[in-house]
């Protein structure tokens, strides 16, 4: 089989590159059917229906198959390695499953260069200390000094995680050094990345958050706001009120974008409206 002109690099979905890699073929010789695929390279006795469900989600690759599916592609061994390993976080059946799989892959040096930002943001949701750091730079009495920094943390963290913090915000392009050398965002608020699937970044980024709500109970109540309400509603009421915290939670970020003297203290906003009774849901995964 001739070698591909995709780069398996470029994917963050193994699913897009079968897909692509099949359309590729069927576009230099008919005869490499779905069907003719799954029989002749993979060798199972089935149509091109399986391929179909592989390449929908419907069904994931098995660990028979995982080892021949890069053979039959045509890849080379460094990139059948590289091809496992996006296998194996397309396929995790938990969040500690994909975050292992994506330390695999971040073992690629051409993978990191070519994902690069969306990597960093990746990381970014899903480590409280850069979310709490990014916000401490903007207060008043900031002080580019680990020690500092951590004794103002309420998460736990080390004077070398912080200044490995520090360096992991500026080379995502969250903070940067004006003229005069301090540290200051690159801008107001930070989005989501286009390449990455987020979900299990934003996952570990409310599980934290949480976390750090529920251990706020034990602050001083001037210091900290704490309201729970628990209602039955129907599924018209239940999409009215997530926009109304939608609302809200734009009014909060204009209130503090408003603001003209410098910030003093760093606060997390977590809201939740989550059923307390079973629910059968169909709809897809969000």
């Amino acid at each position: 089989m001739k070698k591909s002109s995709l780069k398996v690099y470029d994917y963050v979905d193994y699913r897009e590159f079968i897909r692509d890699r099949l359309e590729e073929l069927q576009a230099k010789d008919k005869k490499y059917s779905k069907r003719w695929f799954v029989q002749q390279q993979l060798g199972i006795r089935s149509g091109a229906t399986y391929i179909n469900d592989i390449i929908n989600g419907k069904r994931k690759v098995s660990r028979s198959l995982i080892q021949i599916f890069p053979k039959a592609l045509g890849l080379s061994r460094k990139e059948s390695e590289f091809f496992r390993c996006l296998i194996r976080y397309g396929d995790a059946k938990s969040e500690n499953e994909r975050m292992a799989a994506m330390k695999d892959l971040k073992r690629s040096k051409v993978f990191v260069e070519t994902h690069q930002l969306d990597i960093h943001q990746f990381e970014y949701y899903a480590n409280p200390i850069l979310l709490a750091l990014r916000e401490l730079v903007t207060t008043g009495d900031f002080r580019e000094d680990p020690h500092w920094i951590a004794e103002r943390l309420q998460i736990p963290a080390q004077e070398k995680e912080i200044e490995q913090a520090i360096q992991e915000l500026i080379k995502a392009e969250h903070l940067t050094r004006d003229k005069a050398g301090r540290l200051q965002q690159t801008a107001l608020h930070i989005r989501t990345g286009n390449q990455f699937e987020m979900r299990d970044a934003l996952r570990a980024y409310h599980r934290n958050m949480l976390k750090l709500a529920s251990e706020s109970i034990e602050l001083p109540i001037a210091t900290r706001y704490l309201r729970g309400l628990s209602v039955s509603c129907t599924d018209e009421s239940y999409k009215e009120i997530c926009e109304e915290i939608e609302t809200l939670i734009d009014r909060i970020r204009a209130i503090v974008d408003q603001e003209q003297d410098a910030p003093k203290h760093v606060y997390h906003f977590a809201s939740g409206f989550y059923p307390l009774t079973r629910i059968e849901d169909t709809r897809k995964d969000q």
